[in-house]
């Protein structure tokens, strides 16, 4: 009931596979285990498939715990949900995701998460709501993200993401809100979306400071979406370079400029780039 500085667990002649705390929502005690005041913690689980100090809910998570590491290999390939409303959260140390195929809802809603190190993203197919509300995180490290399908929602609510990885997404099907309400985004250095994309609905929502964005000339079989980065703030270079980037449409889609304040200054010749390329432009 006092509390204790440090615990110590050591377990030893068996493999522990899963640790997670919302285990104990199933049982009668410890009671609130949600509410513990865990503030750090520190494992070496080899074998170890699961570890989830967070969960699907606010009190599925340990809400007060600061900082994670977790030393050495794993074997974990399932990710999804393992910082979820982790909301005091502010660091993740150490961390291997080498066999990791799933890491929808990750860090969702670690609205205090500052600072994560470098990520395994090879095999990871599901980014889906990653870090969604992780409203104070600055910056992502490079992700690999060739083999991912589905990155709805991936920094929705990024409120302090100033710039975003450049991002290879060969297999994406679905962009949806990807970064909807990311206010303080300056630009996107490259996003390389191709003829799998189904659903580009809300991508760039709220992104009223994205001054900068570069699609990949070189898709080729792009069916094509409509594509809206409208009340953004691309000046008139900024648009040219995104016209420029644009992939060459077999069927004509439409892509919204409205709002950006570089769309009252181009030219019949500026929007000529966008139209060969088959893109409607709407002003």
């Amino acid at each position: 009931s006092e509390g204790a500085a440090q615990v110590l667990v050591k377990v030893s002649g068996t493999d522990i596979l899963t640790w997670e705390p919302a285990a104990h929502s199933r049982r009668t005690e410890p009671a609130g285990f949600h509410a513990w005041n865990v503030v750090e913690i520190r494992c070496r689980l080899p074998k170890a498939t699961a570890v989830r100090p967070g969960g699907a809910a606010q009190t599925g998570a340990l809400t007060a715990l600061r900082y994670f590491a977790w030393e050495g290999g794993n074997q974990a390939t399932d990710f999804s949900g393992m910082f979820g409303y982790c909301t005091g959260l502010i660091a993740v140390k150490t961390l291997d995701t080498a066999q990791a195929v799933n890491m929808s809802g990750m860090f969702q809603c670690c609205r205090s998460l500052t600072a994560i190190p470098v990520l395994s993203t090879e095999k990871v197919s599901n980014t889906a709501r990653m870090f969604q509300e992780c409203s104070s995180l600055p910056a992502v490290p490079e992700l690999n993200t060739r083999n991912v399908t589905n990155a709805a929602s991936m920094f929705e609510g990024c409120g302090s993401l100033s710039a975003a990885p450049e991002l290879e997404l060969p297999l994406l099907g679905s962009a949806a809100n990807m970064f909807y309400g990311c206010g303080s985004l300056l630009s996107v250095p490259r996003l390389g979306l191709t003829g799998s994309i189904r659903n580009l609905n809300s991508l760039f929502t709220g992104c009223s400071c994205l001054g900068a964005l570069r699609l990949d000339p070189e898709v080729s079989g792009w069916a094509g979406r409509p594509l809206s980065i409208e009340g953004c703030a691309l000046g008139r270079e900024a648009l040219l370079q995104l016209f420029r980037s644009l992939p060459v449409l077999t069927a004509a889609k439409s892509l919204t400029i409205t709002g950006n304040p570089g769309a009252g200054e181009l030219t019949e010749a500026d929007t000529a780039l966008a139209a060969e390329r088959n893109w409607t432009l709407v002003l």
